[in-house]
């Protein structure tokens, strides 16, 4: 017998499955004075978790994504001047770290203040003895209209709700669901996606969302009422415990997890009302036994394949609702718990000389699932149920020490009763992810070969992989498997099936669990902050199942007599009646939905994707907002309507978030989204050749998947009196007319809340995705009294954690001048002081880059763009607030139609945001509306001038200062936002900053031939390559490099002709060869450009080009097809200089295309 590997395959990894020893590399860090050894990976809660010092925390748990929106883990770092907070700041050698200073108690008592005071304006209030009673029924119906009880498993209680957003993201992250959001309701903060409730949702009862909460907002259904009932009235009470339950029912009395307690568990429940207590061991033993005759049957009919395990109740509801075509594929078997339930309450009953209406069959489970499960109409018969109450193990010893069992040690210990408490290993291994699989194994390959396994362990099936695949050799024939674990993972390998509807993977037989680990995960199992929680119980199961003297299931005689005495053979009519089960389509009509996705490299396609979905969700759509790479690919092919908005950079490249989307669908086959309707809009400038080339690419690959293309593809171009916008806004009339949509008469719906916070100073890091640089150098190139100042600037990236290459761009992020943001919010009456915190209005829609808090005045100095020139789009937005009639009527005129002339004439005098506010006072939007109305300010890129073989830490830039633009209203004089920022600051400021990849790549053969041309500050690249080549020459001891030369072009020979003294440098060094200077406004009558200078002289152009390694670099602007001119002045001097014909000599510019040679970096 062989488990070979597929796709996906665990690792051997011993009996208590944790994976192999692996040497983990460490750093050095000093926690409050004391030196301590941690991993190099990890975060600053879990390093001072590791050494033993106590950092609070809220919003962060091991097993999810730190998302740092709490604020409470506030740590201060040696050298940083603000705070920071742990569970989103990872460790670094040296790093001292200090969690007991005065200030660091300050800040953390500040935000659990003011989360706790959010938290009590939610509980029952005392009401004056004079309120009325009208009052007093208000305030009641408003704290009870709150909760959401539709479900049969789970209760959304806000009135604890401490607003940390954990079970929305372990609903979203670990489980693919995303049946809740988060509001801006003070009544309820956390609600279900449906309007209608939890029950009406995609909701899959797995509980993950109760066992991450740790307030127990949201808690399973819990009513002990009938428990008690039964009692009194004198059933028998009979209850059966999970698998799962034994290693994790002590945790409640804090006991480290694995801890095996299956004779406390039996005696606490006996000692606490219970008659009888079976183990559901048994009934997985028996599930094994029917499920694996069943597969046998299938493999000799030759399906339906995969068949897939149906014993997690949460995985059924998910069928169920969101995958209904594979119901077929199902097993028909209950789940062990339905299996014992059923012989509870018939064969035991007979044999106890009872009725079923005389016996209260409880279960014990780590699963709120199965609260769901037990009301199923196909789970009981003659009007009653097989389990009439389930307990989650966090119930179960609620329910003890309610009986007074308070303390460990008092609880008794006593064995599970028979006849239906034996169990073989391979029934305790349901408790862990593969469990089942590897059960049904042993016993389907003896039973089906004849043959008996010298080892019965299967440990491709096992481990912590997501998905795992195996092949098994059934007597010649490959049995193809798979396991997967958390809801998350089974839809991937769901939409993987899919996808492929003809050969379904070619898999045979799949295990899905839909909690973590499977059941030792379950969403009733004791709630736990240790990041190895799942790891230690699986180890418990794992050496349980060692130890077993019956390993297999087929072998359990307990079993076999079952059979014997009562159901006659596996998959017997009898055993059909009482043992297996069906299930039913429950997918319904939804509300409509979208899916907008975003790719961008400097922020302006999502600034248009934001709007896209606020115009949908004024329409009244359900959208889902995120950047291309926040999601999973394989969620687009779920999605009945996805909008995609990219941008293009460079020679038609996508921006980087693109990047797994994209290869997600050029893997697909032909036809893989036929269930998909979709649209693209691009942005781009149509200076480039490859105008929105990113948004054909993706427009065109997705109608080659079948997908149906709503609307035409939008190219926005950024050069259009309107920029984007222009293109923009017919675009989506288009697609509404497309989709049967009326326009929203809102212009505006807001993302977000912006909450007010306790006015306290809170630590405040750079902005979106940038560090801080610290300026080193920054000086003049250009004579003093010239009006086109270049600058010489030098920044310090050691402290940033940055790295960067020839061709990059560093990108700098201005700030708004601080006296200018403290006037406007005078002016509109804001306290600039005042702390905020901004949150998603919903959970659909992403948290935006920002702090947990901030003062407003960091708001709009740092991160809202409210000094820039405005789109049209903000009249029509603006004009949704206007009180006054003619304020509104003029705006309404301004971004409509017939009023365009009047909107060029308002706008050519350049007035920015704040001046549009000001000019219709009596429109005042909130913030809420503000931030969604205003774009973010954007990192401005500059071409890196140096090479990091000289020094990685610095970067140089060389940038232009544009003074002479004449802009009568800006409040900020002297250039743009960014240049004026940078030419003000002083060597010792602190600039946020972050690197981005460009296209202007050294060759790799420093002896390659370069012909070089830079207009304007466009030498900085270029200067980078020079330096570069002259690091190598010196570093390395090269004899010569490749020849070069530099076209520079420029206004003046005496004014703007920077860096020639270096550029003459170059040349005794070896490394320029030839540097000629084009200088456009010298000579009246004559504009001299470097194309002109080309096709004068082609032979310095051919010197370079006629190697066949020889490389063209080009930097500057896009506009006036300068880059074209170039390319003709190129082919020109191909035919005049080197002999071609004008076909030979294009096709020969061409190939450089082809072989990466011929470089453009156009702006």
């Amino acid at each position: 017998m062989e488990a070979a590997p597929l796709v996906q395959n665990s690792a051997s990894s011993g009996e208590s499955n944790a994976p192999a020893p692996t040497a983990v590399a460490c750093v050095e860090v000093q926690i409050n004075g004391s030196s301590y050894q941690v991993p190099a990976s990890c975060n600053i809660v879990e390093a001072c978790r590791q050494a033993g010092v106590y950092v609070p925390t809220v919003c962060y748990h091991p097993r999810l994504k730190p998302v740092g929106k709490c604020g409470v883990c506030t740590v201060d770092i040696e050298g940083s001047k603000e705070g920071v907070l742990a569970c989103s700041t990872k460790v670094a050698p040296g790093m001292r770290i200090h969690t007991d200073t005065p200030e660091v108690k300050a800040r953390c008592s500040a935000a659990l203040t003011r989360l706790m005071n959010r938290m009590r304006s939610r509980q029952a209030q005392e009401t004056s003895p004079q309120a009325s009673r009208e009052f007093r029924e208000l305030l009641a119906w408003a704290q009870e209209s709150a909760k959401d009880e539709t479900s049969n498993a789970v209760v959304i209680d806000p009135s604890t709700c401490i607003e940390c957003g954990r079970c929305a993201r372990a609903c979203k992250e670990l489980q693919g669901i995303g049946a809740l959001k988060l509001t801006d309701s003070a009544m309820a903060p956390v609600q279900a996606t449906s309007d209608e409730g939890l029950y009406h949702s995609d909701c899959i009862s797995c509980g993950q969302c109760s066992a991450f909460c740790p307030t127990g907002a949201i808690h399973e259904v819990t009513d002990f009422g009938p428990l008690r009932e039964a009692i009194r009235q004198g059933k028998v009470i009979v209850a059966q415990t999970a698998p799962a339950t034994r290693v994790a029912f002590a945790e409640e009395w804090g006991l480290e997890p694995g801890t095996v307690a299956e004779r406390k568990m039996v005696g606490a429940l006996k000692a606490s009302g219970c008659h009888f207590v079976f183990d559901t061991n048994f009934t997985a033993d028996l599930t094994i036994l029917e499920e694996g005759t069943e597969l046998l049957g299938r493999i000799k009919k030759g399906g339906p394949f995969p068949m897939i395990t149906s014993c997690c109740p949460a995985w059924i509801n998910m069928c169920e609702k969101l995958y209904p075509e594979f119901l077929p594929n199902l097993s028909t078997c209950k789940s062990p718990e339905g299996m014992l339930g059923a012989l509870i309450k018939t064969y035991w009953a007979d044999r106890m000389g009872k009725k079923p209406t005389e016996i209260f069959s409880l279960s014990i489970m780590p699963c709120t699932a199965k609260k769901d499960e037990c009301r199923r109409d196909v789970l009981g018969r003659r009007g009653y149920q097989d389990v009439d109450m389930v307990l989650t193990t966090r119930e179960a010893a609620r329910w003890v020490k309610e009986q007074g069992f308070q303390e460990w040690a008092a609880l008794p210990e006593r064995d599970y009763d028979n006849p239906l408490s034996e169990y073989s290993g391979g029934a305790v291994l349901f408790a862990a992810t593969g469990g089942v699989m590897e059960a049904a194994l042993r016993t389907a390959y003896e039973v089906g070969t004849g043959r008996r396994l010298e080892s019965v362990d299967f440990r491709a099936v096992r481990g912590w992989q997501g998905i795992r695949e195996a092949t098994v050799d059934f007597d010649g024939r490959p049995i193809k498997v798979a396991v997967a674990h958390s809801a998350g993972q089974a839809r991937k390998l769901l939409d993987a099936l899919r996808a492929d509807p003809e050969h379904r993977l070619g898999l045979h037989f799949i295990e899905i669990m839909s909690c973590q680990g499977g059941c030792i995960g379950g969403g009733g199992q004791p709630k736990s902050n240790d990041p190895a929680v799942l790891q230690k119980r699986a180890g418990a199961i794992y050496a349980l199942d060692t130890h077993m003297a019956v390993r297999r299931s087929h072998e359990n005689v307990a079993l076999q007599q079952l059979y014997t005495n009562f159901l006659g053979a596996p998959n017997s009519h009898k055993a059909h009646e009482l043992l297996h089960t069906h299930y039913r389509d429950r997918s319904k009509e939804k509300q409509r939905t979208a899916l907008v996705l975003y790719a961008t490299q400097t922020g302006n396609s999502e600034q248009a994707a934001r709007r896209l979905s606020s115009e949908l969700q004024a329409a009244r759509f359900a959208v889902r907002l995120a950047a291309m790479d926040a999601i999973g690919p394989a969620e687009v092919a779920r999605e009945p309507l996805v909008l995609l908005v990219t941008s293009t950079f460079g020679e038609g490249e996508r921006p980087d978030m693109a990047g797994p989307l994209w290869d997600w669908l050029a893997a697909q086959p032909a036809g893989a989204l036929s269930t998909v309707a979709y649209g693209v809009f691009g942005l781009g400038s149509s200076k480039y050749t490859k105008f929105c080339q990113a948004a054909r690419d993706f427009d065109g690959r997705l109608e080659f998947l079948g997908a149906r293309r709503v609307v035409e593809l939008g190219k926005g171009d950024e050069t259009a009196d309107d920029g984007y916008a222009t293109a923009f806004d017919p675009w989506v009339a288009a697609l509404y007319d497309e989709l049967g949509v009326e326009p929203p008469k809102q212009a505006v719906v807001p993302h977000y809340r912006v909450m007010l916070s306790l006015e306290a100073s809170q630590p405040v890091p750079p902005p979106p995705n940038t560090m801080f640089a610290t300026l080193v150098v920054n000086k003049p190139l250009t004579p003093e009294d010239y009006g086109r100042p270049i600058i010489f600037s030098e920044l310090d990236i050691g402290e940033t954690g940055f790295e960067y290459s020839v061709g990059d761009s560093l990108g700098i992020h201005p700030l708004n001048p601080t006296e200018h943001v403290d006037a406007f919010l005078h002016w509109y009456h804001t306290n600039p002081d005042a702390v905020i915190s901004i949150v998603p209005a919903s959970d659909s829609t992403a948290p935006l880059p920002l702090p947990p808090t901030m003062t407003v005045r960091h708001l709009f100095e740092r991160y809202l763009d409210i000094f820039a020139r405005p789109r049209k789009i903000f009249f029509r937005q603006l004009a949704q607030f206007a009180q006054r009639p003619d304020e509104r009527a003029r705006l309404e005129r301004l971004q409509g139609p017939e009023g365009k002339d009047d909107l060029a004439g308002y706008l050519k005098d350049f007035p920015s945001y704040v001046n549009v506010l000001q000019d219709f006072p009596s429109a005042h939007p909130t913030m809420d509306y503000l931030v969604e109305m205003i774009p973010p300010i954007k990192p401005r890129l500059y071409s890196v001038a140096s090479t990091p073989k000289e020094d990685p830490h610095r970067v140089q830039l060389v940038v232009a200062i544009p003074t002479e633009w004449s802009r009568q209203r800006r409040t900020i004089v002297g250039g743009g936002l960014c240049t004026t920022f940078l030419f003000a600051s002083q060597p010792g400021a602190l600039v946020p900053v972050n690197i981005n990849p460009g296209t202007l790549r050294p060759p790799p053969d420093p002896a390659a031939p370069m012909l070089l041309v830079a207009l304007g500050t466009g030498v900085a690249p270029m200067r980078a390559l020079l330096r570069d080549r002259l690091m190598d020459k010196r570093r390395r001891g090269l004899a010569a490099t490749g020849p070069a030369t530099l076209y520079q072009a420029c206004r003046h020979r005496e004014k703007d002709w920077v860096l020639r003294d270096e550029m003459a440098e170059y040349q005794r060094e070896g490394v320029l060869t030839t540097h000629i200077g084009a200088f456009s406004h010298d000579q009246p009558g004559r504009f001299e450009t470097a194309d002109l200078l080309m096709t004068e002289n082609p032979a310095p152009v051919w010197d370079i080009l006629k190697h066949p390694n020889a490389y063209y670099f080009y930097c500057g602007p896009a506009a006036y097809s300068i880059p074209a001119k170039l390319e003709t002045a190129i082919v020109g001097a191909c035919q005049t200089a080197g002999g071609m014909s004008p076909e030979k000599a294009t096709e020969y510019v061409e190939t450089m295309k082809r072989e990466g040679r011929f470089l453009l970096e156009a702006f």
